[in-house]
C-alpha cells in the first residue's frame, strides 16, 4: 500500500502519512493510531460488500 493510498483511507493529506512514516505504531498519537490500525490489518476489506 502507498502513502497516497494510505492517506485516501484514512481521509488524511499524503503529507501528514509520510512524517508517521518512519515511526512505530506505539509511538502514534491516539487518533491517528485508531484511524491506521484497521487500514494496516485489512479489517477495512471486511465492510466491502
Amino acid at each position: 500500500m502507498t502513502a497516497r493510498e494510505l492517506a485516501q483511507l484514512v481521509k488524511l493529506d499524503t503529507i501528514d502519512i509520510l512524517k508517521i512514516d518512519d515511526k512505530k505504531i506505539k509511538d502514534l498519537s491516539e487518533p491517528l493510531k485508531i484511524k491506521v490500525m484497521p487500514i494496516l490489518r485489512g479489517e477495512y476489506m471486511d465492510k466491502i460488500p
